[in-house]
């Protein structure tokens, strides 16, 4: 009888295994069947100074070009991009259906939003729920930007004024440029590379890891460093009594749980 059972059990299992199998591969080829598209492709030739962006759930990507083009990708056309100008700003929408079940984890309804932008800017707003935000090249006065969940990736830019919302998610700067900034985050990463050194700063988080890396060693600035539980690592060998020079630069940060680590 035990025997029995063992071959049963056996038997199922390797039922298990095999038909798990055949799902995967099966789910894999019916993703492939649903490619991505371009679902609208635009170029502006008005002149432009302001750049405003509701990405919804889609990625949102950020890049110097010859000309301003906006371009949306999705599986079909309901998820498009709609683009006008008024009064020299440039104000972006994505459209997408409501959120589905989708029972088959391989196939993705990936939609991605393009912006080019030529030149220098006065400002630039982007705010996404699920989609990340990847910023790369750009010049602007004042740029802000916010996220739901997702990653904001900032690099080669000069920001002017920042200011960066994230609630779930991470946080990326690499050779960005800013005058000062201010930065909350709830729980996930914030890692800035380059960082200008003497800026002022602020970063409130809740449940985050802080990594701040300056460009070159700050002159003149004081670091005001709030970490709930354990110690900050500053690996700052001019630091003196949280202060550099005159500490005319204040870089303030607060977290409830997490870790500073500044260098």
């Amino acid at each position: 009888m035990k025997k029995l059972l063992w071959i049963l059990f056996a038997l199922g299992t390797l039922m298990f295994v095999v038909f798990g199998i055949l799902t995967i591969i099966k789910g894999k080829e019916i993703a492939h069947t649903h490619p991505s598209k371009v679902t609208n492709n635009e170029d502006f030739n008005e002149n432009i100074d302001h750049l405003n962006i509701n990405g919804s759930n889609a990625n949102v990507k950020i890049k110097q070009g010859d000309k301003f083009n906006v371009k949306s990708i999705g599986p079909n056309s309901k998820y498009k991009s709609n683009a006008k100008v008024n009064n020299k700003s440039l104000n972006i929408n994505m459209n997408q259906p409501k959120a589905i079940v989708n029972l088959n984890p391989f196939q993705r309804n990936y939609t991605q939003l393009e912006v080019t932008v030529p030149k220098s800017l006065k400002s630039i707003k982007i705010s996404g729920e699920s989609g990340n935000i990847d910023v790369d090249g750009i010049n602007t006065q004042s740029s802000k930007f916010k996220a739901d969940s997702g990653q904001v990736k900032l690099k080669n830019s000069k920001l002017g004024s920042l200011n960066i919302n994230v609630d779930t998610g991470k946080l990326v700067t690499q050779h960005s440029k800013f005058q000062h900034a201010k930065i909350k985050a709830d729980t996930g990463l914030v890692r800035m590379k380059n960082v200008p050194a003497d800026k002022p700063i602020d970063i409130d988080v809740d449940t985050a890891y802080v990594h701040l890396s300056f460009d070159q060693a700050p002159k003149n600035s004081l670091f005001d460093v709030n970490q709930q539980e354990g110690k900050p690592d500053i690996n700052i060998p001019s630091l003196k009594n949280k202060k550099i020079g005159n500490g005319k630069n204040i870089i303030k940060i607060r977290t409830d749980v997490g870790h500073v680590k500044i260098d």
